[in-house]
This record gives C-alpha cells, sequence and structure tokens, in this order.
C-alpha cells in the first residue's frame, strides 16, 4: 500500500506541476508582451487567456518530420531520458513531514548531480543525432558550456559536505538552525547555486547568448510537434527544480511551514528576470543607441 501511495503522490504532483507550468507560460509571455509591446495571439478566450493551451495542445497534433539520415528509435529514447531525468531529480525533494520517497538518503546531493549529468549528456546526444551541423554545433557550444557549469557545481558540492557534514537536505537544514554561522555559508551557497541556474536556463540578466539561436535551441531544430513540447517540458521542470534547490540552500526551511516559497521563487524566477529586462536593458540599449548616433554612427536594425 505505501507504494501506492507513493505513485499516487507523484500522479499529484505531476499534474500540479502541468498546470503550474502552464500558468508560467502564460505569465512569462504577457510580461514579454508588455517589455516588448507587442500583443501577440489574442484569438481564443478572452482577451486569448486560452491561447496558450491552445498552443500546449497544437504541438500535439502536429506532424513529426522525420530525415532519413536520423536515428529515431534513438532520438525518442533520448528525448524521454531527458524528461526522465527532471521527473527523478523532482523526486528527491521533501515536500513536508512524510512527502519524500526516499528515507533520507546521505548522498542525495551526489546522487542530483549524477541525474543533472546525464541530462545534459541527452541533450548533447539530441542534437548530434539530428544529423545537421546546426544541431551538431548547439550540441558542442552547449555541452562546452555545461562542463564549465558543472565543475562549479561540484566545487560546490565539495563545500557543503566539508561544512555540513552530509549531502542529505535534512543535515544542511539542521546545521543551519543549529550553528548560525553556517546560515552565512549557506547564502553564500545558495547565490552561487543560483546563478549557475541562472545560466544554465538561460534567464536574464544572464540570458545574452540568446542571441545566437543555435546555442540555445540549435540543439533541437530539427524537431516538431510532440518531441519539441516534451523537450521544453523537462526545460521547466529544470527551473521548478533549480527554484526548490534554491529555497532549501537559502533559508534552510521546510517547504511545508512555508507553502508559497516555491511557487514565489518559481514565478520569481521565470518572470521578474523579464521584467529586469525591461527596466535595465531597454534603457541601456535606448543610451546606448542615442551615444553611437550622437558620434555618427547611424545602427540598422535586422528584421
Amino acid at each position: 500500500m505505501a507504494y501506492i501511495d507513493y505513485i499516487l503522490i507523484c500522479i499529484i504532483v505531476l499534474l500540479v506541476l502541468i498546470t503550474l507550468i502552464a500558468l508560467l507560460i502564460l505569465v512569462e509571455r504577457k510580461f514579454l508582451a508588455l517589455s516588448q509591446r507587442r500583443i501577440g495571439p489574442t484569438i481564443l478566450g478572452r482577451r486569448g487567456f486560452l491561447q496558450i493551451a491552445a498552443d500546449v495542445i497544437k504541438p500535439l497534433f502536429k506532424e513529426i518530420f522525420e530525415q532519413r539520415f536520423q536515428a529515431v528509435t534513438l532520438i525518442s529514447f533520448m528525448i524521454f531520458l531527458l524528461l526522465f531525468c527532471q521527473l527523478l531529480y523532482m523526486t528527491f525533494f521533501s515536500y513536508g513531514v512524510g512527502g519524500t520517497l526516499y528515507e533520507n538518503i546521505d548522498w542525495i546531493f551526489f546522487i542530483q548531480a549524477l541525474v543533472t549529468s546525464l541530462s545534459t549528456l541527452a541533450v548533447v546526444l539530441i542534437g548530434y543525432l539530428s544529423g545537421t551541423k546546426y544541431g551538431i554545433i548547439g550540441g558542442v557550444r552547449l555541452i562546452l558550456g555545461e562542463l564549465s557549469l558543472d565543475m562549479t557545481v561540484m566545487l560546490l558540492n565539495a563545500l557543503l559536505l566539508l561544512s555540513f557534514g552530509g549531502y542529505d537536505y535534512e543535515t544542511m537544514v539542521g546545521a543551519q538552525f543549529d550553528v548560525g554561522g553556517l546560515a552565512v555559508l549557506g547564502i553564500v551557497f545558495s547565490t552561487v547555486y543560483i546563478i549557475q541556474m541562472f545560466l544554465t536556463a538561460q534567464r536574464a540578466p544572464l540570458d545574452l547568448i540568446e542571441n545566437e539561436g543555435e546555442l540555445v535551441a540549435g540543439y533541437n531544430t530539427e524537431f516538431s510537434g510532440p518531441d519539441v513540447l516534451v523537450i521544453y517540458f523537462a526545460e521547466y521542470l529544470h527551473i521548478f527544480n533549480g527554484v526548490l534547490q534554491f529555497v532549501y540552500l537559502m533559508f534552510g526551511l521546510n517547504i511545508v511551514i512555508f507553502g508559497g516559497t516555491e511557487v514565489i521563487f518559481v514565478f520569481d524566477y521565470a518572470i521578474i528576470p523579464e521584467y529586469v529586462d525591461y527596466l535595465y536593458m531597454t534603457p541601456a540599449t535606448t543610451t546606448l543607441q542615442r551615444c553611437l548616433n550622437f558620434i555618427g554612427i547611424r545602427h540598422r536594425a535586422n528584421i
């Protein structure tokens, strides 16, 4: 019966995540439309409220274009592996007393690092197996960036082990409550970790490399339909998992006590950076353009 309860918990959490991610996409698009002064599609529903649901459902019925030189079966397996890694990563978190699927795994943080590395390998192989130069170049560039970030995470994990005496979340949370100085270390660790998460998820203010499309989405250029939908679903799960881990390291609090914490940080992580773009990047770009015009250099946008 215990396993049935765990399965039901997983199903409920998955349904909540799907709903939350759909809402995330909707609100994020609204902020993007506000910052870029564009309305976007408002066809379905009152003021286009149901348009995001239609955009999510539409790829499910689109045709999947398969090239002769692509290993279709292996690509499908890698896409499934990418989603499975993110779902597996999510199960390691404790959602309150009795809300975890595992019993006090000492090396849980290290296991999560291994799952993250496996997810990175799946992304790179997806780009390589696409069989096109854009996918291969995007995958190679992505793995170069991920290697440097993984080294930072491994160093952070070593510091966590030396400071807290273990990788499990109960030890980290208890150490921050017992010893005041370790709470400061938790703030330092969480700051480094959130910067790394901004880099991997390509969120502002560290999203400038999105100017080169193949650097972020190049590995899935040749995919369409449900394949792309699953890849982006895994991406938003990655954001959600990163926020949960940031809450653990930053606050050292049980999520069930502060139930709205993870929701607040999910919205902050996915939406506020776009607002930062609106407040910072737009005035900076306008100021730079005025300086160039003042010295006689005219810039013409490529549309």
